[in-house]
């Protein structure tokens, strides 16, 4: 059992006490006393991407508000299979202002660990990155029983077109059995890499075999 021999006080007149501060909370403060513009800025194919920190902000309360709209409760979990991006910030300060856990899954982990994640978590959501990484998952998402949403970050302009075809997938993925196949144990997920302008001087960097390289 744990003994306190004495108990520190801030001496008299020493100044008020500020009390520990959340991130939403700093966010806020920075959004009403220091708005700016570009307060984020996301690398895409045709450049820099601005993101003021009240737009930031919009968007994680709409992802807070996504989730519970869901059913999902304060302290439950979601799984994020993202990049590392603006997506997954906004992703991250949605969960805390919806009192979710959210549980990142490294992208470099070969998809049998993805999926132990998945299941031993106990994640009853997932937010993916774009159509690309949930394709590579769609096969084994049948074996993880708790997993109820799929979020998908980032989708094309035809998705409409493309969501049938999917939604046709997940229909055929969540009515197998327990029987399913699992995961491969040496097959990693193929994570199409995104050269920034400083970096295409060198156009013969050296990728692991286990990746392709999509330029």
């Amino acid at each position: 059992m744990l003994r306190v021999e004495k108990i520190y006080t801030a001496p008299p007149n020493s100044g008020n006490v500020v009390l520990g501060r959340t991130l939403p909370s700093l966010l806020d403060g920075a959004c009403n006393n220091a708005s700016n513009e570009r307060a984020f800025n996301q690398w895409t194919e045709n450049g820099w991407r601005p993101l003021s920190n009240i737009d930031f902000r919009s968007a994680a309360e709409a992802v807070a508000l996504g989730l519970v709209g869901l059913g999902l409760r304060r302290g439950e979990r979601v799984a994020f299979l993202m990049h590392s991006d603006l997506n997954f910030c906004i992703a991250d300060m949605g969960c805390l202002l919806a009192g979710l856990v959210n549980v990142p899954i490294d992208l470099t982990q070969t998809l049998e660990h993805i999926i132990f994640v998945l299941q031993h978590s106990e994640a009853r959501a997932l937010i993916v990155s774009n159509l690309d990484l949930l394709g590579q998952i769609i096969p084994y998402l049948g074996a993880i029983s708790n997993l109820e949403y799929v979020v998908i970050a980032d989708v094309p302009e035809d998705w409409q077109q493309k969501r049938l075809s999917f939604s046709a997938a997940f229909q055929t993925t969540f009515t197998l059995s327990s029987s399913t196949d699992t995961a491969p144990d040496s097959i990693c997920l193929d994570i199409p890499m995104l050269l920034h302008p400083v970096h295409s001087d060198h156009p013969n960097v050296q990728i692991p075999q286990r990746f392709k390289s999509s330029r």
